[in-house]
């Protein structure tokens, strides 16, 4: 019986975990590698910058310009906390590099609107025997099938791959098919990377 309960709590703290990780990397992913103030930041960033690409895509398609975005990092950037940096200087450098990119990456036109917005999923994973809950950010129609966009504050190649394959699994698991690509932007740099998910990914992903 406690072995089955150790199971539960187990299959449960992996969803949550998985959850986390794609909402938000530096809870999960960084905690250990980064000082508090820094974390704290980055944590705040990220869930500022998840709200502005939210409403951005909610909005017709019509009003998807440069100038709307411009508002919406307006409206939503004074929930950034300024005492969580250790300087003016590096407050005012990440909002400047932040606001740069974004401009530049929602300015790409949609031609229909997006499958999934900030849409959660379930599914049944039999590699993991749990069920995954998983926040599709941003999915959009594309030639063969769809793809998956991720806007992140920053991102490594090791952290890429990880959400890369993870949503390939989702992907495959949920609803038959995978994504055309997995595309992730890093807003702090302007990087925007790639994947092309193949089958292959499917053990990586549950591993």
């Amino acid at each position: 019986m406690m072995n089955e309960n150790n199971q539960i709590v187990e299959k449960y703290m992996i969803q949550d975990h998985l959850e986390s990780f794609i909402m938000c990397p530096y809870q999960v992913y960084y905690p250990q590698l980064l000082h508090e103030k820094e974390r704290m930041w980055r944590q705040n960033i990220q869930s500022v910058i998840n709200t502005i690409v939210h409403t951005y895509y909610q909005l017709p398609l019509q009003d998807q310009t440069k100038l709307s975005a411009l508002k919406l990092i307006y409206q939503h950037w004074n929930h950034v906390r300024f005492d969580f940096f250790s300087s003016g200087e590096e407050y005012y450098m990440v909002l400047a590099k932040i606001t740069d990119h974004l401009l530049q990456f929602l300015s790409t036109k949609s031609k229909q609107p997006p499958v999934f917005l900030y849409e959660k999923l379930y599914t049944y994973v039999k590699g993991i025997e749990s069920q995954l809950c998983i926040t599709i950010e941003l999915a959009e129609w594309s030639t063969k099938s769809f793809s998956v966009k991720k806007f992140l504050l920053e991102a490594d190649q090791h952290l890429m791959e990880r959400y890369h394959h993870l949503v390939s699994v989702f992907s495959h698991e949920a609803l038959g098919i995978l994504p055309e690509k997995v595309e992730i932007v890093s807003l702090l740099d302007g990087r925007k990377s790639i994947f092309y998910p193949i089958d292959q990914d499917i053990p990586k992903g549950v591993q």
